[in-house]
């Protein structure tokens, strides 16, 4: 069997229709050793310009920095996703693969924060001028109800890699209205 297909035949008809990636395929080959027996993981670098398509998935938001494994989707080529995230099922009969970031990787990368804090007047002006402080442009903002005394904001804000993005919440901490900072 070559990589879980049947015949070799097999493996290119998964080429030719998306379910495997021919970049991917190849550095399996590549790494077998002389015995000719395959190493448990193969271990690429991801840093967008691969020669085949990339997702990063919307679930977990992966950045650089992140411990981080793909799989191969028909259609949408190779989807990365955070360790852990709970929709990277492996019982689905997704083959994972393990990815690292390339130190070469650059690009702004989503990313949700949640913030708690006070609801006081200009907290929200003043999270977001802390937020671009950073180099930081924000994508999306979703509310709090109104009334609470405690507001739990949400934004979606561009980040370059797992330091930006620490460096982010370091700053929004230090404001004294700022409660508590968490990545979604």
């Amino acid at each position: 069997a070559q990589m879980s297909e049947p015949s070799i035949q097999q493996l290119y008809v998964s080429i030719g229709l998306g379910k495997r990636l021919a970049p991917l395929a190849a550095r399996h080959f590549l790494a077998e050793g002389e015995s000719g027996q395959h190493t448990r993981s193969i271990s690429i670098a991801v840093e967008g310009t691969e020669g085949l398509v990339v997702e990063y998935a919307k679930c977990c938001m992966p950045i650089p920095g992140d411990v981080i494994h793909g799989h191969v989707s028909s259609g949408r080529g190779l989807v990365i996703h955070r360790h852990g995230c709970r929709f990277l099922d492996t019982s689905k009969g997704q083959e994972l693969i393990d990815l690292r970031w390339s130190k070469r990787v650059k690009g702004d990368f989503p990313v949700e924060i949640r913030v708690q804090a006070e609801t006081k007047r200009g907290v929200l002006a003043s999270m977001a001028s802390q937020i671009s402080e950073c180099d930081s442009n924000i994508e999306k903002v979703v509310l709090p109800d109104k009334g609470d005394e405690v507001a739990v904001t949400r934004f979606r804000i561009s980040v370059r890699d797992r330091h930006h993005l620490a460096q982010i919440m370091r700053r929004l901490r230090n404001q004294g209205i700022v409660q508590k900072v968490n990545r979604v």
